[in-house]
């Protein structure tokens, strides 16, 4: 084990997202902590001499194992370190320091530990979300009784801006009639400056903006309304998209204002007289050669009669996909099946594409439903 010793790791840096309480580790009181600013304020456990010992193993012994940072700006990177020591009699061998979730980076220049020798594990903390918040690094070792431990990083982390809701949907929208759906932007940082707000995605040219201040000057939090106004002219389908909130901060000791954006996703499920069960074939993620199928059921809102003249795969990266219609008999109206069929075969990641359908009906002679999947490698 010695000709190991200066071995180096350095775990990859794992997002521990922040921006769900107590979502990714265990839940617990903050101790006490004033608020500090600025990205080079650094966190750490008190030190404490490990009493404990053991014979016939390694014994990895944590004494503060606990990293409160107290109140954290959202926009802030903080760093801590966390001591251990082996107290066994045996080589002591840490295999990961692995962050459950979210935007922390661990790192541990070498991995075995001679009796009574120790080392401390380095964090990098990069808060996402807002409010008071407990995660957990855990640590992986032979510990011969103890071989899991953890680390856990609590905070109390202050939002600069906040858009609400955090996800935009239209829902189900008639086609030709348009639709508005509304954010609220709240900014309790005095210093905060909103800058340009912008629509991505499918909807970025199907949709506009019109933004509003609606708290009085000089008031706080600052506060702002979005509206995002669907075209009425959008075409029949599914679409995604997002809107950037962009701005900056500026703090005491700070050379320059800090950039500050938030994101939201949205989604708009276009339909009209042609009614579909759903406006997407959603393959998920599936495996390598893996044979699929996936049904989607189109038919006519007014009752009037629906003929399916054609479907066919467009623009899709599986060479297997095809499109089998099936009538579907004794339903008034006319009821019909569209299944999306074919094989993943040796391709990884995003499945893409859309069926293109034809039909009798005035207005939506011709549709697409988009394909939407992920192939993972075995």
């Amino acid at each position: 084990m010695s000709n190991h010793s200066s071995r180096m790791m350095a775990t990859s840096a794992i997002c521990l997202i922040l921006g769900i309480l107590q979502g990714c580790g265990d839940s617990g009181t903050n101790s006490t902590s004033s608020p500090t600013g600025g990205t080079s304020n650094q966190g750490s456990t008190p030190e404490k001499a490990p009493t404990e010992r053991r014979t016939g193993g390694s014994m990895m012994v944590i004494p503060d194992p606990i990293v409160d940072f107290g109140d954290i700006q959202d926009y802030e990177t903080r760093k801590a370190t966390v001591r251990f020591s082996n107290n066994g009699d045996q080589t002591l061998e840490v295999f990961r320091v692995q962050p459950t979730c979210g935007c922390t980076t661990t790192a541990l220049e070498k991995t075995l530990f001679a009796p009574g020798e120790g080392d401390q594990i380095e964090l990098t903390f990069k808060p996402k979300g807002s409010g008071q918040q407990t995660k957990v690094v855990r640590v992986l070792t032979n510990d011969v009784n103890n071989p899991s431990q953890e680390i856990k990083i609590k905070a109390n982390v202050i939002s600069s801006v906040s858009v609400t809701p955090p996800a935009l949907s239209f829902g189900r929208v008639p086609l030709n009639e348009g639709a508005t759906r509304s954010l609220n932007i709240t900014a309790p940082n005095a210093s905060f400056t909103l800058g340009d707000v912008r629509i991505f995605g499918d909807l970025k040219e199907n949709a506009d903006i019109k933004l509003t201040r609606t708290s009085a000057e000089g008031a706080l939090p600052k506060k702002w309304k979005i509206d995002v106004i669907l075209d009425p002219k959008i075409k029949w389908g599914w679409y995604t998209g997002s809107v950037r909130v962009n701005g900056t901060v500026q703090n005491p000791g700070d050379s320059s204002p800090r950039p500050i954006n938030k994101t939201v996703g949205m989604n708009a499920n276009i339909q009209g007289k042609l009614q579909a069960s759903d406006s997407m074939f959603r393959l998920l993620s599936l495996a390598q050669k893996k044979n699929f199928q996936k049904n989607i059921r189109l038919s006519r809102a007014d009752g009037q009669p629906l003929e399916i003249l054609s479907a066919e795969v467009i623009g899709g990266n599986l060479d297997s996909m095809n499109v089998v219609i099936k009538p579907i008999r004794n339903v008034g109206g006319g009821l019909y099946e569209l299944t999306l069929v074919g094989n993943t075969g040796d391709t990884t990641g995003a499945i893409t594409g859309s069926v293109r359908v034809k039909t009798n009906v005035p207005g939506e002679e011709e549709i697409d439903l988009k394909i939407a999947g992920s192939v993972r490698a075995k």
